[in-house]
């Protein structure tokens, strides 16, 4: 509910006011990846990279192919040009957000992968707020992961506010509405509604590993490169009938 109260609050802001928010929480979250990765070196066990490249090509490449939409945050850059002050920065842009999307998934994926065990890890629902109550600083400075927590807590209603302008963003454009704002309350329930629908954590695990990739794969990928093709086409079609008018 109270992620819901701070979706539906930002999305009456203007689509910059949640940017900026998000400005604001990255370097934070980055920050606290580092400093979760410096201070857990003394745990780390090498050892536990190999196999280097997973147990075999058809494990790795083929069967492997699914866990690519751990990249599908990419798929925002898709809807970002319109919403650019300066369009001609969209590649810079991009380049920027790939690297730090790449540094924050290194880090995060290299305190899980040198402290836990497969079986561990695989099992563990928070893996990262598990390795933060390992940091200790002397004899005063403990209990870290409360710190990380409260970040992290802020970055994921962040996270909901973007989603939740693009998708408003989406929808005005779909029905044509002249404020995007209507769509507000609808999608803040719409989110409070859907969170309702898993009973366990068991059935969200379900969810994650067998549904969510599928859908994520075929929008993110699929879906999105069909949109562009069409798109092209779409352009190329009017102007070649604006040449046969001039």
């Amino acid at each position: 509910m109270l992620f819901t109260i701070a979706v539906a609050i930002t999305s009456k802001m203007e689509f910059s006011a949640t940017i900026k928010a998000n400005l604001i929480i990255v370097p934070f979250v980055l920050i606290s990846c580092i400093f979760l990765f410096a201070t857990n070196l003394k745990s780390f066990t090498p050892t536990r990279i190999f196999p280097i490249l997973g147990n075999g090509f058809m494990n790795t490449f083929i069967l492997g192919i699914g866990n690519i939409t751990s990249f599908a945050g990419i798929s925002f850059l898709y809807l970002l040009p319109p919403h650019l002050r300066e369009p001609g920065d969209y590649l810079k842009i991009s380049i920027t957000s790939i690297v730090v999307f790449f540094i924050y998934l290194f880090l995060n994926v290299a305190v899980i992968l040198f402290m836990f065990s497969h079986l561990m890890y695989e099992n563990e629902i928070l893996p990262l707020y598990t390795a933060s109550q390992y940091i200790r600083i002397g004899d005063f400075f403990v209990r870290f992961e409360v710190i990380f927590l409260l970040i992290w807590i802020e970055i994921f209603a962040c996270y909901l506010s973007i989603v939740n302008k693009f998708c408003m963003s989406i929808m005005q454009k779909i029905t044509k509405v002249e404020n995007s704002k209507v769509f507000s309350y609808p999608f803040s329930i719409l989110l409070l509604s859907s969170s309702l629908v898993p009973n366990t954590i068991a059935q969200i695990k379900d969810y994650e590993i067998n549904i969510y990739p599928h859908i994520a794969f075929f929008f993110c990928y699929i879906f999105c490169i069909l949109l562009l093709l069409f798109a092209n086409l779409k352009r190329k079609k009017e102007r070649k009938v604006g040449a046969i008018n001039d």
